[in-house]
């Protein structure tokens, strides 16, 4: 035997010749050629594509769009008014702090501090995100906010 005789793998196992379809009745698949008999995908280019929902309004036209461009992504931010900080008895507070105290959970893109109702307690304040309001009402109760 010589390695010119040797014949691919390729060729012998994995490659099947293919069916020739619509070549008489003694074929297997003559007549309709397998297609079956009739109807839209029987016929010559009547393939319908894979998104066609029959005529019912697709869902591609059902789905809600978005005019112009503004970006998906809002911010989740964890609320806390003043007067739950007031209700602390600390000096100083952080993110850290209140996560490990068990006042806030599920902290995912910060700690918002809101200003509702009074307050008077001076305290320091850090790591969090301050409305106008809150900012405002800490430093003139000479605390501060960073």
């Amino acid at each position: 035997m010589n390695l010119s005789q040797l014949k691919s793998i390729r060729t012998t196992i994995y490659s099947k010749a293919k069916k020739r379809v619509g070549r008489g009745y003694g074929s297997g698949v003559g007549h309709s050629s397998g297609r079956g008999t009739k109807g839209q995908k029987a016929r010559t280019g009547g393939q319908i594509p894979y998104w066609f929902e029959g005529g019912q309004l697709p869902l591609t036209k059902r789905m809600p769009h978005r005019k112009g461009f503004k970006p998906v992504t809002k911010k989740h931010f964890t609320i806390l008014d003043l007067l739950d900080i007031k209700s602390l008895d600390k000096e100083v507070i952080d993110l850290a702090e209140l996560i490990k105290d068990g006042y806030v959970q599920d902290v995912k893109d910060g700690v918002k501090i809101l200003g509702t109702g009074k307050f008077d307690k001076k305290v320091k304040l850090t790591g969090f995100i301050y409305t106008k309001t809150a900012k405002d009402k800490i430093e003139k109760a000479g605390g501060t906010a960073m």
